[in-house]
């Protein structure tokens, strides 16, 4: 397919020059650097970048969440990572494995504020997603785990060993036995059973 350079309309078809965008707007085509120099002038008014496709959008919301979640900022983080679930859901459904990593997000936030009950909800709708999603045993163990680590955090002790029992069965089964999640999920389990025996030596009934 021929195209025209968008100052001199020079085709495509009769010369072997390569021909190249505007590397802002992408819309239009120069045969030269020195054309796209004489049309700049004309051109610059309608010079934009191309709009952001909804999921662009969406995966820039997340990333601002998590860059939030690192400095500490989780009611901001959560803001942000809310839009992008909405974008996602709208784009792609409710039940989309995106959506369930968006739910995800929201509980590892959550779990930070040490608002547990929230973070068990957002990591058990992502759980919900990925057992129903072909071929995603990777990402319900990491939801088994994720659900475990909250249950821990919250001193759910039983609760918290079942669920990590759980993902580490998946995580052998999907990843092999030499995975850096196997050994990560591991430790939990001993921290787990470290820390259920030691509140029951010290008689400490909040746990399970």
């Amino acid at each position: 397919m021929s195209s025209s350079c968008a100052n001199c309309n020079v085709s495509s078809a009769v010369t072997d020059t390569v021909f190249k965008q505007c590397s802002r707007c992408k819309s239009v085509l120069y045969c030269s650097r020195q054309c796209q120099l004489d049309a700049w002038k004309l051109h610059k008014s309608s010079c934009k970048p191309p709009a952001s496709s909804p999921l662009e959008t969406a995966n820039n919301y997340n990333n601002i969440g998590n860059e939030l979640q690192k400095k500490g900022k989780y009611d901001e983080a959560l803001v942000s990572c809310g839009k992008a679930l909405k974008i996602i859901e709208q784009e792609l459904g409710e039940f989309h494995t995106s959506t369930g990593m968006s739910y995800n997000n929201i509980g590892n936030v959550l779990e930070l504020k040490k608002d547990y009950d929230g973070a068990l909800v957002a990591h058990r709708k992502a759980l919900t997603i990925f057992q129903n999603a072909p071929g995603e045993s990777y990402l319900t163990a990491m939801s088994h785990n994720n659900i475990g680590l909250v249950l821990y955090a919250n001193l759910q002790y039983d609760d918290a060993l079942i669920e990590c029992r759980k993902a580490l069965a998946m995580y052998n089964d999907s990843i092999g036995d030499h995975h850096a999640d196997i050994s990560k999920c591991n430790k939990s389990i001993l921290n787990i059973q470290r820390d259920q025996i030691r509140h029951s030596k010290t008689g400490n009934t909040d746990g399970n």
